[in-house]
């Protein structure tokens, strides 16, 4: 007798148990990647993403596939959010805990990074002035300048000397 009403607790429980769940698979966004994470202003990333038990999926507002990739180009520097949501309309979620009325729909959100840098512009470069070469005095002209430097002062060293006589 007490193995029957044991059988019977074990079985009302697994039934309530199984009875609180959903009908429909809650929506399960299994991935949602942005690859590279940084990127140069005016590259690309490319968002991979795959959902189940879903029947309504956004990305950025735009309705996409269960599953796929998109390559894009993040319009801003610093950091860019894109954001996948998943939307369930026919699933009810349900409060175990607190005994609420069931609600109609369910929706997940995932988001994915990606960090713009601003593209560096080098700047232009001037074309240089024409060079022009101008020789230095060799040793021997050196030798000239100071001779007749020496010359010329001892000149007017005699001129002035005469003039005083």
């Amino acid at each position: 007798m007490m193995k029957h009403k044991m059988t019977q607790f074990v079985a009302l429980f697994a039934f309530v148990l199984i009875g609180s769940t959903t009908a429909f698979a809650d929506p399960v966004i299994e991935y949602f990647t942005v690859t590279p994470t940084t990127v140069t202003e005016g590259g690309t990333v490319e968002l991979a993403w795959s959902v189940t038990g879903a029947d309504k999926i956004m990305l950025d507002s735009g309705a996409v596939t269960a599953s796929g990739t998109k390559t894009v180009t993040p319009s801003a520097t610093g950091n860019v959010t894109y954001t996948l949501e998943a939307t369930c309309s026919d699933c009810q979620a349900v409060s175990i805990f607190s005994g609420t009325t069931p609600t109609q729909g369910i929706t997940l959100n995932a988001t994915a990074n990606v960090i713009v840098k601003a593209a560096v512009t080098p700047a232009p470069v001037a074309p240089a002035a024409p060079v022009t070469t101008v020789s230095a005095p060799t040793l021997n002209e050196w030798g000239m300048i100071i001779l007749i430097s020496f010359m010329a002062i001892v000149s007017v060293y005699r001129i002035r000397r005469m003039n005083q006589s």
